[in-house]
């Protein structure tokens, strides 16, 4: 049997809906019924049809959980939901096929009949545990072990748990941070050109460079100089190519002779997206210019590292919100 966890809230459907009605439901009712759908692929269009104005992303994910819902979830498995207001989990065990009920919940026709088992305190649970159930999705699979965790809290057999541990938080930081420059890096892939030339321009001027005049270049090559008066009077002078290849690595030929194209005095910044062939990245490194790299991940850390001092209009191509975390 697989588990389920399904988040009750006041958008979805509150969790004492989902109690007093012994179901679970998800929104998304532009969506209608599924019942003849048993494929990803044919959910998938539902839904393109239905949100095309949402991001490709977006979509995606609501067809991945409508299909969860729809196709892989079966009768007999585990089910899981937060009240957050008592701070407990409360288990289950899908017990119905898929329904399209407009009357169970309203705006969120998409259901499953559940008969409810109990509830836990979410304290009782593992740091381990917690996390696994941390998921920002709607609906989504959990691990057998934390299903096994609930049931045994839930009988009163699991074995007193920490409350808090560090390694587990630090863990579960990382892949937080990890997600999120995943996704930043996905916002700095979708930046038309001439916006990632703005964004690296701010990045510039945000170090104290400068830039001297207009882009030059054409098609996938845009180069321009940068300079910390802007005039390229001053030292250091910082030739700076962007290519605007995003689905290959730039290659050794075209790496070779941006570091044969500057002057004496000059520094070289080189940026792809797409990438650095190794032949590409050896080539650079043995030149007599010095000449700095910068891909898709490196760009990303100086969006981070540099975000505070970009201009009003820079920061805005990728708006970013600041988050605390324990510690």
């Amino acid at each position: 049997m697989a588990t389920w966890m399904v988040r009750a809230t006041e958008e979805n459907v509150p969790v004492d809906a989902f109690v007093e009605k012994g179901a679970i439901g998800l929104r998304w009712s532009g969506v209608r019924n599924l019942g003849e759908v048993t494929t990803l692929a044919a959910l998938q269009a539902l839904v393109d049809a239905e949100y095309p104005q949402a991001p490709p992303g977006e979509r995606h994910a609501i067809a991945e959980q409508l299909y969860a819902l729809r196709v892989e979830m079966k009768v007999g498995d585990g089910v899981l939901t937060y009240d957050r207001q008592r701070r407990e989990v409360v288990a289950g065990v899908v017990t119905g096929d898929y329904l399209y009920n407009l009357r169970l919940f309203g705006g969120a026709p998409h259901t499953r009949i559940v008969q409810w088992q109990g509830r836990v305190h979410r304290g009782d649970l593992s740091a381990d545990a917690r996390l696994k159930l941390g998921q920002v999705r709607t609906l989504f699979m959990v691990r057998d072990s934390v299903w096994q965790e609930v049931c045994e809290a839930r009988d009163g057999t699991l074995s007193p748990v920490r409350s808090f541990d560090g390694e587990l938080l630090e863990l579960a930081r990382v892949e937080a941070e990890q997600r999120m420059r995943d996704l930043l890096a996905d916002r700095v892939e979708a930046l038309l050109p001439s916006e990632l030339e703005r964004l690296v321009m701010g990045l510039l001027e945000a170090t104290g460079l400068h830039c001297n005049g207009a882009t030059t270049g054409t098609g996938a090559t845009r180069c321009l100089l940068a300079s910390p008066g802007g005039l390229g009077l001053d030292e250091p002078r910082v030739r700076v190519h962007i290519d605007e290849r995003r689905r290959s690595a730039l290659d050794v030929a075209d790496a070779r002779a941006f570091a044969l194209s500057l002057k004496p005095g000059e520094r070289g910044l080189l940026v792809c997206v797409g990438g650095f062939s190794l032949e590409a990245r050896r080539d650079v490194e043995r030149a007599t210019a010095p000449v700095t790299m910068v891909d898709l991940d490196l760009l990303v850390v100086l969006v981070l590292r540099h975000y505070d001092a970009l201009r009003a209009d820079v920061a805005s191509l990728l708006p970013l919100v600041r988050l605390y975390w324990p510690a």
